[in-house]
């Protein structure tokens, strides 16, 4: 493990979720009591998004940990095509998002608008995707381990969960976010059969 690296990854990730509670803070979403002194009593303040918690506590360190510990090629074929096919999937979510936020909003995306805040959980977004396709495909220096191959796919179970809720008892786990997480939680779980099965 080289600790030099999980250094740098820690840092790195938890500075692009305390920039995201900045420009939370400075568009006036980052509590509920900001929203609610401007009159905003529809979105979703950063801290209850489950999806920040999650950030910082379960993907920094599993991805600092993957950092730490292997490699990866950026600059291959496929590191590329993968790297296209991820901004090309973030963008995408990013839309979603801002679709999604047009009734009901939160520190990402209100208004009709993707907000800095938004963007920055994109560019977390982006690096957290890459670094898991690299992690599942197997395309790391060397190859992961089946241990941590368990080690990242435990904690990720919860992560479909967590990412969705709103820590309010205003929000509802409803049928559209059962089945993001149930899609998650199971199509996470065959990948992770598969590479233990070809491990």
């Amino acid at each position: 493990m080289n600790f030099e690296h999980l250094e740098c990854a820690l840092i790195v990730g938890w500075a692009l979720v305390v920039m995201q509670l900045v420009t939370a803070s400075l568009d006036h979403h980052m509590t509920r009591r900001e929203l609610f002194s401007h009159d905003n009593f529809t979105d979703w303040s950063a801290m209850e998004h489950g999806g920040l918690w999650v950030d910082a506590l379960i993907i920094v360190p599993l991805v600092s940990y993957a950092v730490s510990k292997y490699g990866f090629d950026l600059f291959s074929s496929r590191g590329l095509w993968s790297l296209a096919g991820t901004v090309l999937l973030v963008l995408g979510l990013v839309e979603f998002w801002r679709r999604n936020g047009v009734e009901t909003g939160d520190h990402c995306t209100h208004d009709g608008h993707t907000v800095p805040a938004g963007w920055i959980h994109g560019l977390f977004a982006f690096v957290a995707i890459w670094v898991f396709s690299q992690i599942f495909l197997g395309w790391t220096t060397p190859i992961v381990s089946r241990t941590d191959i368990l080690i990242f796919s435990v904690p990720l179970t919860p992560f479909w969960y967590l990412s969705l809720a709103k820590f309010s008892e205003e929000w509802t786990f409803d049928t559209f976010a059962k089945g993001q997480v149930a899609v998650g939680v199971v199509g996470l779980w065959i990948v992770t059969g598969i590479r233990l099965w070809y491990s």
